[in-house]
């Protein structure tokens, strides 16, 4: 669980510093889109925060109900506890209108709605399992992401940013040594 909640941390803050010298250049065409792709990051990973709640919830009410369920059908038990994840899942779905599909991009559609609720029930019941799966996914969608911001940035623009940099002087460069 540790590792989820520390994955989720730095895919957020990896969304908004991936570029530590971005503030101090120009934003031209590339970059703006690059920009705009890691905020709407930091938008789908806060948008997905309830589902995560709810598959953490749901696992630890598993973990709970384990050893209660090992006495009464231990031949049974994951089965059992497999569709008290499921149908709290789903009903957390449907009640909380949790979509993660649309969350993804998938546009909303007559019907899409109940499929939508349905594919999230089953993320949420596959607790923090099922979140990291989608984090997963959005990493390597961040790093398509990122690489297609690096393939349409102009070869020279690191030449053209190094000219245009301002220069430290020779007195600016003694003083930041004494102190």
């Amino acid at each position: 669980m540790a590792s989820l909640v520390s994955r989720l941390i730095l895919l957020s803050y990896l969304a908004r510093h991936s570029d530590p010298q971005g503030a101090s250049r120009s934003l031209t065409g590339s970059r703006q889109s690059a920009r705009k792709g890691f905020a709407q990051m930091d938008k789908l990973i806060a948008a997905l925060a309830p589902v995560f709640a709810a598959g953490l919830g749901i696992q630890q009410l598993g973990e709970i109900l384990s050893p209660v369920v090992d006495k009464i059908s231990p031949n049974y038990k994951r089965i059992i506890l497999g569709l008290v994840s499921l149908t709290l899942g789903l009903i957390l779905a449907f009640v909380a209108k949790l979509h993660v599909l649309q969350l993804l991009g998938v546009a909303p559609g007559p019907g899409l709605d109940s499929l939508d609720a349905v594919v999230t029930g089953f993320i949420i019941s596959g607790g923090t399992e099922g979140v990291n799966s989608i984090l997963k996914f959005l990493k390597y969608k961040k790093e398509d992401t990122k690489n297609e911001a690096a393939t349409k940035a102009p070869s020279n623009a690191d030449a053209a940013h190094a000219a245009t940099a301002p220069m430290a002087s020779e007195a600016a460069l003694k003083a930041m040594n004494q102190k």
